[in-house]
């Protein structure tokens, strides 16, 4: 409830309608409205944005000559033109411009949806930003996240002529989001209304028909300290001529000036405060704007705050009571605070701007030279002791695997080392099974069921040797296969008439281990023999004019001769057992 008790300063008014006008209720002009004419043709100061000539507030410049805007609640659903009504086409002061027209408008919120119109609203809360955001129904840029008007659902969207969050009857706004009746006081500013504040008093901005207060409100005194707008530009608390604020409390020195302890009225709107000073920190900024309350820890350098590096250690050159600590210099919002004698990368010690310190100025091992945490590591205590952070998906030193995860079960566990019965290769890593523990992933092993390292396959069929019954295939299996043969890819190999041993590899009819020694390879048949047709190692005898050979010659004759017919017999057998 506002008062007209005397003493009430523009701290409580203007906090009056902040927060009203941050709810989104309330549509008044603000003090610095009633400093200049709307719709006269000319720019009466920074405030006046634009000039169309009329009252509609939708078309791109609203009845108080300020341009619409995405995120101010006021659906833009026409562009400005008066050429038809005789008068010079609207008109726009730079740097403001027409805005595009709107699908919707809900105005603009803090990151938990509360609804703001200055950042200040938003202290403390998410990004501590008032902006226009996505997600709520209504995008950033004013366009209808779910198409069609939707009444009731606190946006303003097309085809709607108002939108209060509800579809209550008599509340100025129907069921279907059409103005209703004139209704002064309901908070709405509808039909002709200049104004409507909410309340039923007239002694404030707004009276109670819902018009612009542009007389002296009775029970405003000049002298009071505050600020009675209007007539007052100025309230330095006195009624004394020469001091800056005249006796009827107009600014002898047209347009606000900080910190001469003067609470006035420019271009740029009323001052908040005036402390005497434009310093920062001690409650009234240096523009006059009220400061937030001072929280240490948050980041923001206010009140009596020397520093404030976000947090509530100590140590680190801001104390936890934000006071600047023996040893260290601190600047900044946040603040970052390094020793007096400055720092130094690799001693161990984390300071200032250094994000960690391993001790030395090494690359590579997590901690770079310039005291940065280096990718794929992660750093902590002092001195920094670094390691690969798992699950980023790089393989560096210490880990087996890395496949972008935490998960187990997966072949990379949660601590970067292969889970057994895998195999891991890659960056990221790509893990598959290994049924038999060879080291081969199953998709890629030749013989995944029986373990074999080395992938050997003789005949190339894609079937490795250790699981292969055929390693030459030759139609033989292995186990059938004459000794030695078991690679050799003729079926042949080991018979007498050719493979194995008992080839007759020079093709002079004589097997080669028939052979005399070093002849295998002389197709010679003679190769070997004397003279005589013997070979060099016999003893030979002539008799009458014919070769005889001695008796332990011919015994031996005779046995070479029955074995060899024993040999031959036995090489047949084992043809036929072959065959």
């Amino acid at each position: 409830m506002k008062t007209s008790q005397r003493g009430w300063g523009l701290f409580a008014l203007a906090a009056s309608f902040f927060c009203m006008t941050a709810l989104g209720y309330v549509q008044v002009a603000n003090a610095d409205s009633f400093s200049f004419t709307c719709n006269d043709g000319d720019q009466d100061g920074a405030n006046e944005q634009c000039e169309d000539y009329n009252s509609n507030d939708h078309d791109g410049c609203k009845s108080d000559c300020k341009v619409n805007f995405c995120g101010d609640r006021v659906l833009k659903t026409a562009d400005s033109d008066t050429a038809a009504n005789g008068i010079a086409d609207a008109q726009f002061f730079a740097p403001n411009v027409q805005q595009a027209t709107e699908g919707c408008d809900d105005g603009r919120h803090c990151s938990d949806g509360t609804p703001c119109v200055a950042d200040a609203t938003c202290f403390g809360i998410g990004d501590e930003v008032c902006v226009t955001r996505d997600g709520d129904g209504c995008s950033s840029t004013c366009v209808d996240e779910v198409p069609g008007a939707v009444c009731g659902n606190g946006i303003m969207e097309t085809g709607e002529a108002c939108e209060d969050g509800n579809t209550d009857p008599g509340d100025g706004c129907d069921a279907t989001c059409q103005l209703e009746a004139d209704t002064c006081g309901n908070g709405l500013k509808e039909g002709s209304e200049e104004c409507d504040d909410g309340n039923n008093f007239s002694q404030d901005l707004c009276k109670n028909n819902c018009t612009k207060n542009t007389a002296a409100p009775a029970g405003f005194a000049c002298g009071d300290g505050n600020i009675d707008v209007p007539p007052e530009s100025c309230d330095d608390g006195n009624t004394t001529d020469g001091d800056g604020c005249s006796n009827s409390c107009v600014d002898e020195t047209p347009g606000a000036v900080c910190g001469n302890s003067i609470i006035e009225i420019g271009q740029g709107g009323a001052e908040e405060c005036d402390d005497g000073n434009t310093d920062n920190g001690d409650g009234c900024s240096s523009t006059c704007d009220l400061e937030a309350a001072a929280v240490c820890g948050d980041g923001v350098v206010a009140g009596a705050e020397a520093c404030d590096d976000m947090n509530a250690d100590n140590g680190d050159g801001c104390s936890s009571a934000c006071a600047v600590e023996a040893g260290f210099s601190c600047s900044g919002s946040p603040s970052v605070c390094v020793p007096t004698g400055g720092v130094t990368c690799g001693d161990g010690d984390v300071q200032a701007q250094e994000l960690c310190d391993d001790g030395n100025t090494s690359n590579g091992d997590g901690c770079s030279s310039a005291c940065e945490v280096e990718t794929g590591f992660d750093c902590s205590g002092e001195p920094s002791v670094c390691g690969p952070l798992c699950g980023d998906g790089l393989v560096l030193t210490g880990e087996a695997c890395d496949d972008g995860d935490l998960d187990a079960g997966d072949g990379c566990s949660d601590t970067c080392t292969v889970e057994g019965g895998f195999v891991c290769s890659g960056e990221p890593s790509v893990c598959e099974t290994d049924g038999d523990g060879d080291g081969i992933g199953d998709s890629g092993d030749n013989c995944p069921g029986v373990s074999n390292p080395g992938q050997e396959d003789a005949d190339n069929d894609g079937d490795g040797d250790a699981c292969d019954n055929d390693d030459d295939n030759d139609g033989i299996p292995d186990g059938d296969e004459n000794p030695g043969c078991e690679t050799d890819p003729d079926p042949a190999c080991g018979e007498p008439d050719g493979g194995g041993g008992d080839s007759d590899s020079d093709g002079d009819g004589i097997l080669d281990g028939d052979e005399n020694p070093g002849c295998e390879n002389d197709p010679d048949p003679a190769c070997g023999e004397d003279a005589g047709g013997n070979d060099d190692g016999g003893a030979v005898e002539e008799e009458g004019g014919g070769c005889s050979l001695t008796a332990s010659s011919k015994g031996a004759t005779s046995f070479s001769l029955i074995g060899s017919l024993l040999l031959g017999a036995g090489f047949l057998v084992r043809k036929r057992l072959s065959i």
